[in-house]
């Protein structure tokens, strides 16, 4: 971890509710296809469960040929 500190700003997400979610990377081409099925998914997701939205973090974990989207959320009540 020092090693990466010394050329990278390295930061540390904090543990939250979030919806995970795992799509193949099989090139440069997967990133947009992710984009346009993926996030379609988790916005409605969000609004059938009463979620507040929030950001979403992407992953690109190339060695093992996939992209993780964290979408981070909290519960959402009406008054």
């Amino acid at each position: 971890m020092d090693k990466l500190k010394e050329k990278y700003q390295v930061k540390t997400v904090p543990e939250e509710n979030c919806l995970v979610v795992e799509f193949p990377f099989k090139g440069s081409f997967s990133i947009l296809v992710g984009m346009i099925k993926v996030y379609p998914v988790i916005e409605k997701y969000i609004t059938e469960n009463n979620y507040q939205d929030g950001p979403i973090m992407e992953i690109y974990d190339v060695p093992n040929k996939k992209i993780i989207y964290r979408k981070f959320i909290t519960a959402f009540y009406f008054q």
